[in-house]
């Protein structure tokens, strides 16, 4: 009678065992659907807040400039085809953050050029295709400190075309006041577009974000099952005040 009594108790306890372990699963399967989604949301949000950051960011910098430069200097090339490349020309009166003066004269001078442009980044992810966005300094004085103490008038940079290839820099044009800095690499397209001073400014950023299928993300697909595109159009407009 007690032989029977334990293998009817035993008998009880593996179903029990069975029916807690099912239930266990269920739940740390819905927990990990759960956290996949908040995770991969967080992300998400992360990478749209750094590239609206980053795209503010540019846009203030370039339009400062801008700002502090002659409009008869500036020269802007933006293609009618998105994919190539385009660039902005213009000159610069500011030395080491501040703007020069002729001493007793008053009168501004201009030590050099600042060229912005987009070079492709020869890769791809997904179906997006991305610019890198360079700033090069071409200072008048070529040799340290780099400071003009007698450039009175303003003037157009010549040849542009040769300063928007990295492949021909010299190791003179890579020294203080002559290097080649990369702003962003996540510029789909770029526009410059300059009449009577005005300057009109349209950067497009565009970012592959990750998709779960699993999780099933709530996000745009852009037919691919594992891929997404998260894309912030950013313009202004500026002119330039000496």
């Amino acid at each position: 009678m007690i032989k029977k009594l334990l293998n009817k108790w035993t008998g009880i306890t593996l179903v029990e065992i069975c029916v807690v372990t099912g239930i266990y699963s269920l739940f740390i399967l819905t927990f990990y659907a759960t956290m996949d989604v908040g995770l991969k949301s967080w992300k998400m949000g992360e990478v749209k807040a750094d590239m609206k950051t980053t795209a503010a960011c540019v846009l203030k910098r370039i339009t400062d400039e801008i700002e502090k430069s002659d409009d008869v200097t500036i020269t802007a090339y933006s293609p009618v085809d998105p994919d190539k490349d385009s660039y902005i020309c213009f000159e610069t009166p500011v030395y080491r953050g501040e703007i020069q003066y002729a001493s007793g004269k008053g009168s501004l001078l201009w030590q050099g050029h600042i060229l912005y442009y987009t070079l492709d980044e020869n890769k791809k992810e997904g179906n997006l295709k991305t610019k890198i966005l360079y700033r090069r300094y071409i200072p008048h004085n070529k040799t340290s400190p780099y400071k003009s103490d007698n450039r009175l008038f303003p003037t157009l940079l010549s040849y542009i075309k040769n300063y928007t290839d990295d492949r021909i820099l010299t190791e003179e044009d890579c020294k203080e006041g002559q290097t080649l800095r990369r702003l962003c690499n996540k510029i789909s397209t770029a526009t410059f577009k300059e009449l009577y001073g005005n300057v009109n400014i349209e950067l497009t950023f565009k970012e592959n974000l990750r998709n779960s299928t699993d999780a099933k993300v709530s996000i745009e697909s852009m037919g691919n099952n594992s891929l997404c595109t998260e894309t912030y159009f950013i313009k202004a407009s500026v002119k330039a005040k000496n």
